[in-house]
């Protein structure tokens, strides 16, 4: 198969950021990229890979950990650099966008779909205390997918950041729930089994994810390495043109910064898609119990399973959950203008992990 590059345009925002598909190795890619204007931020699954690269003309490589404001703002002040080539998982790609320059080339390389921030001009920044914010960057010029740096991994590895990819992708649908509410109160009353409309009206990429996945999805294969690839691809590139992250971000990720924020779990043991989940099922649950409207639920509860994320507290707690830390951090999160803190309950958490 040929490698094959994707551009979507449209009345507002000139050039979109580019996507790459491609069977080229990660040497060759940063080979074929970099120069002595560019920085070159990498996680520490990526970092000694790009290391090991002989003979390499770049101005510097940076090993990333966290997305710390302060670090950031001192790469900026202390580096003169012109292009930015960030490669790894979202923290990576985070901190790579961060850094960029409005007037320079900025390429990111994910090494794993974890997350729907693949193509967005946003990053999200800690400073010391764990407090987080979300500033906006300028957009990432082209998002490259390697194949070969996708599957570098365990199949257990490629399946578990795959479907925390997928569940961060879904939580557009629940965030978008949480927007129908909060500008029309009585939207909700009257949807009369039309839920799928109004997602579709909104984030049509990703009822289209959650079909796909009912329907065809079967296993982690390159397959649907290509179909999360252009899903989250497109749920970035839709956040861009709208100008904001009112329909990718509301409840449910409030209750999982909260969540990580008391229980500082362990990344690679409980992925970001895992925990945003959560919030985003409660959500479905609300509208079956709250709003008679349970076709989200059963169909996320669907695609869960064939995924592989977790249903049931036995379940969560193979990845350190406990039912504890679901209800202390929506009582973080209670006074929160959220459709989920609005109408979540202990008895609610329980009827939709109990089963």
């Amino acid at each position: 198969m040929q490698d094959q590059t994707y551009k979507i345009r449209n009345a507002f925002v000139k050039e979109m950021p580019k996507l790459s598909l491609t069977h080229k190795t990660l040497e060759e890619i940063i080979r074929e990229n970099v120069d002595k204007k560019t920085i070159i931020v990498a996680d520490a699954y990526n970092y000694p890979k790009i290391q090991a690269v002989k003979s390499i003309n770049v101005k510097r490589l940076i090993f990333v950990e966290n997305t710390i404001k302060e670090e950031i703002k001192r790469i900026k002040e202390n580096n003169e650099y012109c292009n930015v080539i960030a490669v790894g998982g979202c923290t990576a790609l985070d901190f790579g966008r961060a850094c960029s320059k409005a007037d320079g080339q900025t390429y990111l390389i994910p090494s794993i779909l974890s997350t729907s921030c693949i193509s967005v001009n946003r990053s999200v920044l800690y400073n010391y205390n764990g407090d987080h914010e979300i500033i906006i960057t300028p957009m990432p010029n082209r998002v490259i997918m390697a194949f070969p740096v996708l599957i570098d991994s365990t199949p257990s590895a490629v399946r578990k950041w795959s479907h925390s990819g997928f569940g961060d992708l879904f939580a557009n649908m629940s965030a978008t729930i949480d927007h129908l509410h909060k500008t029309n109160k009585n939207i909700l009353m009257h949807m009369s089994g039309k839920i799928f409309d109004l997602i579709h009206s909104y984030v049509p990429e990703c009822l289209t994810a959650l079909e796909w996945v009912i329907k065809d999805f079967r296993t982690f294969d390159q397959k649907t390495l290509r179909r999360l690839s252009l899903f989250l691809y497109n749920a970035g590139t839709s956040v861009i043109k709208r100008g904001d992250t009112t329909l990718s971000a509301a409840g449910e990720h409030e209750l999982y910064y909260e969540m990580m924020k008391q229980q500082k779990y362990n990344r690679s043991k409980s992925t970001h898609g895992e925990i945003v989940s959560i919030g985003t099922l409660l959500t479905a649950k609300i509208l079956e119990r709250e709003f008679a409207e349970g076709a989200l639920f059963k169909k996320l509860k669907i695609a869960y399973k064939k995924l592989d994320i977790p249903t049931r507290y036995d379940e969560l707690m193979q990845i350190n959950i406990e039912r504890k830390h679901i209800l202390d951090g929506l009582f973080a999160i209670r006074d929160k203008n959220t459709f989920l803190s609005m109408f979540c309950s202990e008895e609610l958490v329980d009827d939709c992990y109990s089963h």
